[in-house]
């Protein structure tokens, strides 16, 4: 169990490493909205020196130190929250959860991990079941291996909609950010706006 410090506006440049779709000049410019450079860097510099003032969370991955970042419910996308992790060996990870119609047409709730470096090889729809806990309690997710642009990512459904709607009730009520483990990390979710992002997907698909 490794302890690392939940920064808010740190991911300026990390998000630029994360989105390889975006040139780091452009990433740069959309961060930027109105400010001049000074102000920019100013606000970089301001967000590196509160770092130490911020919340500490637990993460396990390997060995190495690593620090997340907790982005809100909508914050960068409609009907998602995201969870950034990297280490000093410049090694980048996400946690997405994301509100989506099931192939059945049942409104959802999936965990996605996503690896920008070293993604897993696995063959792709492969599934396993597995034991993931949300603030200290045990559910069933079913584990896909999913093929994603560039990488391959892991999929997490719940197998039961008794475990669904735990988790679903769980991030309506919370008060804070939500502890998430699995069998890759731990870390936390943001429960920030998601009754919000969950309401206004709508119901079931007819």
């Amino acid at each position: 169990m490794l302890k690392i410090k939940k920064v808010v506006l740190i991911t300026l440049l990390l998000i630029g490493i994360l989105e390889a779709r975006e040139t780091a000049e452009q990433v740069v410019k959309r961060l930027m909205g109105n400010e001049t450079m000074e102000e920019f860097r100013e606000r970089i510099h301001n967000d590196f020196e509160s770092v130490s003032k911020a919340e500490s969370i637990s993460v396990k991955k390997n060995e190495d130190v690593w620090q997340a970042v907790v982005r809100e419910w909508g914050f960068e996308n409609k009907y998602e929250a995201k969870t950034y992790l990297y280490n000093t060996n410049g090694n980048e990870m996400f946690i997405q959860a994301q509100i989506e119609h099931s192939l059945a047409g049942q409104k959802s709730l999936y965990i996605n991990i996503w690896y920008a470096q070293n993604p897993p090889i696995c063959t792709i729809d492969a599934s396993y079941k597995d034991i993931v806990y949300f603030d200290n309690q045990a559910i069933k997710m079913d584990i896909l291996c999913k093929k994603g642009n560039p990488n391959n990512y892991f999929e997490y459904r719940f197998t039961t909609d008794k475990g669904l709607n735990y988790v679903v009730s769980l991030l309506k009520k919370a008060k804070k950010d939500v502890y998430f483990k699995s069998d890759i990390v731990e870390t936390e979710l943001s429960s920030k706006g998601f009754t919000r992002e969950w309401s206004s997907f709508g119901t079931d698909a007819l």
